[in-house]
């Protein structure tokens, strides 16, 4: 094993919430090549697994959000894509929130005793849980079972 992470990761990598499509991601990509500016990788937020935020979503969730797969717009092909972008240098990374918005995941997940039952604070200090969010959709990882 090597004794630090791959050079990749101490390099610049552009973040972003609100990646349109795949033409646009790909667009930002080639843009930072053209223009010489060093980058070695992309995070997605939400947009590489679904289309839809899930931050107005109550305790019950969606029934037909998407939280596992990728989302078309971006990822078309995922598979060939990654794979081509990893041949031009750019790694990419997703950002996964420990929490789920399907309501029959969910309801699984509470059946099993899987969902913290608390939400994510609104930010600041100390955290204002009076407008919290994910309210009972956040995963308890915590527990064996839910790794």
């Amino acid at each position: 094993a090597p004794l630090v992470p791959p050079k990749y990761t101490f390099g610049f990598m552009a973040s972003r919430w609100g990646w349109e499509g795949r033409q646009y991601m790909e667009d930002i990509m080639n843009k930072f090549r053209t223009d010489k500016y060093p980058i070695d990788g992309i995070i997605c937020d939400f947009e590489w697994f679904t289309d839809e935020s899930d931050y107005s979503f109550q305790p019950p969730g969606t029934p037909n959000y998407q939280d596992f797969g990728f989302n078309w717009k971006t990822f078309s092909q995922p598979k060939e894509q990654l794979a081509a972008y990893k041949r031009n240098n750019f790694r990419v990374g997703g950002i996964r929130k420990p929490r789920l918005g399907n309501t029959e995941l969910l309801a699984m997940a509470k059946n099993n005793g899987w969902i913290l039952g608390n939400g994510e604070s609104a930010g600041g200090f100390p955290p204002d849980w009076a407008g919290a969010y994910a309210k009972e959709r956040n995963l308890d990882f915590a527990n064996p079972a839910v790794r």
